[in-house]
């Protein structure tokens, strides 16, 4: 949780700094506060993902761009860029037990990372026309950077904070041995998991409440003509110059991309 804490609290000091840049006007503070409200983004974001670490793999969670990263955890999760609220009721429908809400968990979606982030971007490099920063443009970017400062804040000061309930299924990776952790979806719809360590493929079937882990394969022909039988592999281990052996005959076959001769016509 340490962690955590560490990223609302410097997302929440970069705001402070936009805000009092904000107010100032000028261009260069304009700028200044771009830089800082790309910060508070960052940090939210790499909060949420503090969430999943036991599903992410270190080149994933070290993906900088917080809509790469946010991407990823759609992958995971579908939620994870939708606002939740908590709300304690009677299990019995009691007419006496008033519903008490605790309050929304504001987190920013996609779409609103997707409009910001990279438009943020564009004023914190070299301008191609310098004269043209006129009033115009500093009053629109003022108000982009405003109306983004109010959605960071409402994020920041959530009455709920870092909200996750979720269910997982756990098995070892029957290729490497690594723990896989797999969080799964609210409607038991079957799932995709990966190995963090070796990226071999699971497909998990969930139905009342049973779990089960099916390997992703792929099925080769055996490359000795005269056996030609099925040869069984991870999905994941189909690769250029991969070795095989034929569990029949003990033939050593190799997977090679071939490039075979097409018309003009053909669709590439």
């Amino acid at each position: 949780m340490k962690i955590i804490t560490e990223y609302r609290s410097i997302a929440f000091a970069a705001l402070e700094r936009a805000i009092n840049l904000i107010d100032e006007d000028e261009i260069s503070n304009l700028t200044y506060a771009a830089l800082e409200l790309r910060m508070a983004l960052e940090c939210l974001i790499y909060q949420k993902a503090s969430f999943y670490k036991d599903e992410l793999s270190d080149e994933e969670f070290s993906k900088w761009q917080p809509q790469k990263l946010l991407g990823v955890l759609l992958e995971i999760d579908e939620h994870a860029d939708q606002s939740v609220e908590m709300v304690i009721e009677s299990s019995e429908g009691s007419e006496y037990f008033e519903p008490i809400k605790l309050g929304p968990e504001r987190l920013l979606s996609m779409r609103e990372i997707k409009k910001h982030y990279h438009a943020l971007g564009s004023y914190l490099h070299a301008q191609r026309y310098p004269d043209k920063t006129d009033s115009k443009s500093r009053t629109k970017l003022k108000k982009r950077l405003s109306d983004l400062s109010k959605i960071i804040e409402s994020a920041v000061n959530s009455p709920l904070q870092d909200v996750d309930i979720p269910r997982f299924s756990k098995m070892d990776c029957k290729f490497c041995g690594e723990l896989i952790v797999r969080r799964l979806p609210l409607n038991d719809e079957n799932v995709l998991a990966k190995c963090k360590s070796c990226s071999a493929k699971y497909l998990i079937h969930i139905e009342q409440n049973r779990i089960g882990w099916e390997v992703c394969r792929a099925q080769l022909s055996c490359a000795n003509n005269d056996c030609q039988k099925d040869i069984s592999i991870g999905i994941h281990e189909v690769k250029e110059k991969k070795r095989v052996i034929c569990p029949d005959c003990d033939q050593i076959s190799q997977i090679r991309y071939c490039v075979v001769p097409c018309s003009a016509e053909e669709e590439s």
